[in-house]
């Protein structure tokens, strides 16, 4: 990492996807303060690099959301998955797998916070997308919620 860090500089997108790689593998040993550090600094270098709208950012907001989940701080997990979502259709539209993703992973956190009513909405909003780009009779839109 320091080698990168020296040769590219701490603002390349290569140093972020090493920032990020590390926050994996935080997340994977479950801790999650270091795994936000880590992904904060992808975020921002990709936000210097990319701007705000770029499809990458929504998936550092994913990552995000995925270590507040671990902490159960379910209310940041909403606010960054809703970040990734917003970005995704706002570049990519709606029918995308990325919003499927995200679609789903706020339907997630409606179910652990309880709010069965919108975690449905969400996964009914995933699957109708799911639908429309792989059919109805397709494998992985039987599977979706698995």
């Amino acid at each position: 990492m320091k080698i990168k860090e020296m040769v590219l500089g701490p603002d390349h997108l290569v140093t972020a996807t090493s920032y990020n790689n590390i926050g994996i593998v935080y997340v994977d040993m479950n801790k999650y303060p270091e795994a936000l550090n880590y992904y904060y600094k992808a975020l921002e270098v990709k936000k210097k690099v990319l701007g705000e709208y770029h499809p990458d950012i929504a998936v550092s907001y994913n990552n995000i959301g995925l270590v507040f989940i671990g902490q159960a701080d379910y209310q940041n997990a909403l606010v960054y998955y809703t970040r990734a979502l917003e970005i995704f259709e706002r570049k990519l539209g709606r029918n995308t797998f990325q919003s499927v993703t995200s679609y789903n992973n706020i339907g997630g956190v409606y179910k652990r916070q309880g709010d069965f009513s919108n975690a449905l909405d969400c996964y009914f909003t995933a699957l109708e997308i799911q639908k429309g780009i792989l059919g109805q009779n397709h494998p992985e839109t039987a599977t979706i919620f698995l």
